[in-house]
């Protein structure tokens, strides 16, 4: 039994207004048994060192798209792009550990490697879709050739 199918169910009971009660109380739909209580205490949220190297990493990664003085939507095609092409970096890692992983049997590394191709042929079909809204993103813009320069040269493969 989940932790959540544990609790019991609450009904929200219709909320009787005295006639004394002042004139700007008129929608007490929005009222509520189940809303907070002002008296609860915040939740706070503590990002760990780790965290904030990571978070610096992915800002620093793509520092040389948000210095550019392209549209805001072409950046982010092109931070999408940077991030598929990542991922595809790391299943071919994943693809060449697998073809040659000897403690397989040929039958279990044939199924690994086939699952790792699908997920490639996933990943490239991710990559050619999100170009090609690029591409049509700049049309729309209708970017001068310095700019869609500028765009090739961001989206061409980085190193890691």
């Amino acid at each position: 039994m989940s932790a959540i199918s544990s609790i019991p169910a609450v009904n929200t009971l219709p909320l009787q207004v005295p006639a004394s009660a002042p004139a700007e109380i008129e929608n007490t739909d929005a009222i509520s048994p189940q809303a907070p209580s002002p008296l609860e205490k915040p939740v706070i949220v503590t990002i760990s060192a780790e965290g904030k190297e990571k978070l610096a990493g992915e800002q620093q990664k793509n520092a040389d798209i948000d210095a550019s003085k392209l549209p805001d939507s072409i950046k982010k095609y092109l931070k999408s792009i940077r991030e598929i092409q990542k991922k595809i970096d790391k299943k071919m890692e994943e693809l060449q550990a697998a073809m040659s992983d000897h403690s397989l049997s040929d039958k279990e590394r044939q199924g690994k490697i086939s699952k790792i191709q699908l997920e490639l042929s996933v990943l490239s079909g991710i990559l050619t879709s999100i170009t090609n809204d690029l591409r049509q993103k700049e049309v729309e813009l209708k970017l001068q050739a310095p700019d869609l320069r500028l765009v090739n040269a961001l989206m061409a493969p980085r190193g890691k």
